[in-house]
């Protein structure tokens, strides 16, 4: 019976964390999220027009430094995919830390304990083909072929063939 009862609670724990969509390890850069639950990666969602809001979540496990990176390349693949040459960050709302706490029932809540924590980080970027003369806008395919050889496995920069290397 105990065995079945410390069975269950590895179960559990581990369920909590699919459930909340933490993974074992530090999150890669990826843009698909499965169906499990899994929140954690980098996604765009539109506004308006041409402007987009970029965010990115990862788990305790991954360096918030990465958050900035992703976002950018996240900019960048969407400004190619959508037929821009360059982005505009017009809105950078900095990084949040989210703490995910779990407590026995029937216990006072100073007895919780901590069970995911996560990070997310969210600019709001407009797309444009004019590089603006104040500088802000950024070159996508730049940001691409700076940022994808480092978080992209296997990425060939979009004007290098196979067989040119």
């Amino acid at each position: 019976m105990k065995a079945l009862i410390a069975s269950f609670a590895v179960l559990s724990s581990v369920s909590a964390c699919t459930s909340t969509g933490e993974l074992l390890g530090p999150v890669p850069y990826r843009t698909e999220f499965n169906v499990l639950g899994n929140l954690h990666g980098t996604r765009a969602k539109l506004i308006e027009g041409n402007r987009y809001r970029i965010t990115t979540t990862i788990n305790q496990m991954t360096d918030p430094v990465v958050m900035p990176d992703y976002n950018m390349l996240k900019s960048a693949e969407l400004a190619r995919e959508k037929g821009y040459k360059y982005f505009i960050v017009e809105i950078d709302e900095g990084s949040m830390v989210n703490i995910s706490k779990m407590g026995m029932r029937g216990q006072p809540r100073e007895y919780d304990r901590e069970v995911a924590r996560t990070y997310s980080a969210e600019i709001e970027i407009s797309l444009t083909n004019e590089p603006i003369a104040s500088g802000k806008a950024v070159d996508a395919e730049a940001v691409l072929a700076t940022l994808g050889p480092i978080y992209i496995e296997g990425f060939e920069p979009a004007n290098t063939k196979a067989g040119d290397k």
